[in-house]
């Protein structure tokens, strides 16, 4: 028998199937999609969603404020995992603090916006050399307030 003639016990070839399974178990009862972290990324960075469109929405569609931000904080997710070793030159607590501008691009929003974020203390960082540095671990945390 040739494989492309080969059917299951619906008639259908078994690779859609599988696929039919497996895009049916992203479906919840109420029609909901669910949405892993590197694909939230994606569609995050494909929408071009800023941290400034998402809060707009706060007032004009909460609902939608909700369900991007959900997905904001999916996309945050995504970025976890073992990173290349650190060269010796750098200290551990170096990985700390990020730039505006690294900031900046985690957030969706501009290096402007990040360092308004720092003088009005909406952001945990320290000015250092007429330069802000930006703590990483409460990054994520200040960008859904």
């Amino acid at each position: 028998m040739i494989a492309a003639y080969r059917r299951d016990a619906s008639g259908r070839p078994p690779e859609f199937s599988r696929l039919e399974v497996r895009i049916t178990q992203r479906l919840t009862s109420d029609g909901s999609v669910i949405i892993p972290p590197r694909m939230a990324r994606w569609l995050e960075k494909r929408a071009n969603m800023t941290a400034d469109r998402r809060i707009r929405l706060r007032d004009n569609d909460p609902e939608a404020y909700v369900v991007l931000t959900a997905l904001h904080l999916a996309a945050l997710r995504s970025d976890c995992g073992t990173k290349d070793e650190v060269s010796q030159g750098l200290r551990a607590d170096s990985q700390v603090w990020l730039s505006t501008g690294e900031a900046a691009e985690a957030l969706g929003v501009t290096d402007r916006c990040v360092r308004k974020r720092c003088e009005t203390g909406r952001l945990n960082a320290v000015r250092l050399g007429g330069r802000w540095l930006v703590d990483r671990n409460t990054l994520a945390l200040k960008d859904i307030a």
